[in-house]
């Protein structure tokens, strides 16, 4: 369990630290502000597993490039930036969210590019029920070029959902769907495996 570094201020914008431990199972004093933990907490209380969360983004933030230039941010900025990112998606799915992060909710206006816009299909998802999914568009030519390698991409999404309820997980349906297109694009291209990149078309490292 996570605990306070000193005191919980009632303002929002009150800058609060806490130990967390990091993928290395070191602690180290993250200090974001409150409206940001309480967004942690938040997703703590749907029954997300948070000390696996941060381990997957502190992972993360080692991988970015810009170039042939490589960075990494730090585990306090990767965090903040992760969990704007989480209510920002919720909010703009319709999904269940207090607005801790930004109360005044987030804009609908897309300036992503192309291969970035949002397409839903509709899917069955493990209880049989027809369910409607939205990826970007690049998840889907993936999604798709496996169904024309021959892989049953019905049951592949069936036992994801299978899955994420069994771990009874708070990511949704498309979440667990859009990472595991992502793992078994990245692992087809470490291995050389003879297959297009869609998802990520600079390649993975």
């Amino acid at each position: 369990m996570n605990r306070y570094i000193g005191p919980l201020k009632d303002a929002e914008n009150e800058e609060v630290g806490r130990k967390i431990k990091n993928a290395f199972g070191v602690d180290e004093i993250v200090v974001m502000p409150v409206r940001y933990w309480k967004h942690y907490d938040w997703l703590a209380s749907k029954g997300l597993d948070m000390d696996a969360w941060v381990k997957e983004r502190d992972l993360e933030r080692h991988g970015y490039t810009y170039g042939d230039f490589k960075f990494q941010f730090s585990l306090q900025t990767q965090l903040k930036k992760m969990l704007v990112l989480s209510e920002k998606e919720r909010y703009l799915r319709n999904m269940e969210v207090p607005l801790f992060i930004r109360p005044s909710g987030y804009s609908t206006v897309d300036s992503r590019p192309k291969g970035e816009v949002d397409v839903p299909r509709e899917l069955i998802d493990a209880d049989g029920k027809t369910v409607s999914v939205v990826m970007p568009s690049r998840y889907w030519k993936y999604f798709d070029w496996l169904a024309r390698q021959g892989n049953d991409m019905g049951e592949w999404v069936k036992a994801l959902d299978i899955s994420r309820k069994n771990e009874k997980r708070v990511y949704q349906l498309y979440c667990v769907l859009m990472n595991s297109l992502k793992e078994d694009e990245k692992r087809r291209y470490l291995s050389d495996e003879p297959a297009p990149v869609f998802i990520a078309p600079n390649g993975y490292n």
